[in-house]
């Protein structure tokens, strides 16, 4: 009878062991697609800052413009 119950305790602890790393390998899968989709959203993010940067550069350059517009047409403050 001991023999029966550590056979089927063995089984039972196999059988628990494949389902344990069929969960790993599942949860493994699901970080890989995470961290490929971490790496896209940085990317992103770092080409939004880099349109920010050139938005910024065309605002300075649009002010720089309408300051001597203002000059020219004696508008600005003195």
């Amino acid at each position: 009878m001991d023999d029966e119950n550590h056979t089927a305790s063995m089984e039972l602890m196999h059988e628990l062991m494949k389902r344990m790393m069929h969960t790993l390998d599942r949860l493994e899968q699901n970080q890989q697609v995470i961290v490929q989709r971490l790496g896209s959203l940085e990317t992103s993010v770092a080409n939004i800052h880099v349109d920010l940067a050139a938005i910024s550069i065309r605002i300075d350059g649009l002010d720089e413009r309408f300051t001597r517009m203002e000059k020219r047409l004696d508008l600005a403050d003195a």
